[in-house]
């Protein structure tokens, strides 16, 4: 399925106009070299978020960009490649390891 926008600018603007409080941004930089992200947490990919949290704990920077729309958080999703969000960009530039966390269909482990 083609992602409905290309990169994060095209989603703020149409999101942050129509739907208040469609997403939540979180980005703690730690001042770590390791950062764990979940570029899609939240109810786009569930589960995504709470891994990134705990594999962060307090040492690690962490970043999470969550959907919180009630329902279709898929609309949110932007291709890895193209996410492009402005803190999240930060804390990976300046990181020497990022872990990025996803989610995968189905049910087998």
């Amino acid at each position: 399925m083609a992602d409905t926008y290309r990169n994060f600018d095209d989603l703020r603007k149409h999101e942050g106009r129509f739907f208040q409080n469609s997403y939540k941004i979180v980005a703690k930089d730690r001042k770590s070299k390791i950062t764990c992200i979940a570029i899609h947490g939240g109810n786009i990919e569930p589960g995504t978020s709470e891994l990134a949290e705990e594999l962060a704990g307090n040492e690690f920077n962490l970043y999470k960009f969550e959907g919180l729309k009630e329902k279709n958080n898929s609309v949110l999703h932007i291709t890895s490649s193209n996410f492009d969000e402005p803190k999240a960009d930060k804390l990976v530039e300046n990181a020497q390891k990022v872990i990025s966390i996803h989610g995968a269909k189905g049910d087998e482990p």
